[in-house]
């Protein structure tokens, strides 16, 4: 499976994925890309996911007729 990591998280999370083929946005050279032409961009090259940490992705962009998955990282903190 083709990943594409987001922006939001580190770029070290491709070691923890080594039965993917998982790529960086800094590493496809997209950083500068915006949410809903970077998401485009990537269904258009292959990718089958789209990590990221953007809580408010699904909100923000239109995903209707989107084969690509987007899978959100959320982290609580609790304090004792």
């Amino acid at each position: 499976m083709l990943l594409l990591i987001d922006e939001s998280l580190p770029k070290r999370l491709t070691r923890y994925l080594p039965d993917f083929e998982a790529w960086t946005v800094q590493q496809k050279r997209w950083s500068k890309t915006k949410n809903g032409a970077l998401l485009r961009l990537a269904q258009s090259a292959g990718f089958e996911a789209f990590l990221t940490a953007d809580q408010s992705l699904g909100y923000q962009q239109n995903l209707t007729g989107s084969t690509i998955k987007i899978v959100v990282f959320a982290a609580t903190f609790k304090s004792n």
